[in-house]
């Protein structure tokens, strides 16, 4: 699972200048836009391929749900990342090889880790320290 974000980053990276010129080009030209869509949804598909081989071994209620969210969450960070669409502004903004990992953990804790022995501890963090009486 580790490996799955990490060549996909170095994937994006690889052809970051070709994705940047078609992003921008989308976000004017109907066909482009259309082509991008579907470029896109083909390397969703593909990660769900790769991810779902393991469905057994995700914890998450809902593994294709989550597997979706990494990949949403893994794809605008590293679009932000290489600057693709409009993040121009923000591209390179630190450590590539330290983001990889980072996406890639985040990706496989939130895929292995059981979400509903975590969940209430967010619910209680939000709601601030439970007073005794």
């Amino acid at each position: 699972m580790l490996e799955t974000v990490t060549q996909f980053g170095k994937f994006l990276r690889k052809h970051a200048s070709i994705l940047r010129a078609f992003m921008e080009l989308g976000a004017s030209d109907p066909v482009a836009g259309e082509i991008g869509k579907k470029h896109f949804n083909q390397a969703l598909h593909d990660f769900r391929l790769l991810l779902l081989e393991r469905r057994s071994e995700i914890r998450h209620a809902d593994p294709d749900h989550a597997v979706e969210a990494c990949f949403h969450v893994v794809y605008a960070s590293l679009g932000r990342y290489l600057g693709l669409g409009t993040m121009g502004d923000v591209s390179g903004e630190g450590d590539w090889d330290q983001l990889l990992e980072d996406l890639s953990l985040m990706t496989l804790f939130f895929l292995l880790g059981d979400p509903r022995q975590v969940r209430p501890t967010i619910a209680r963090a939000r709601s601030g320290p439970s007073k005794s009486t």
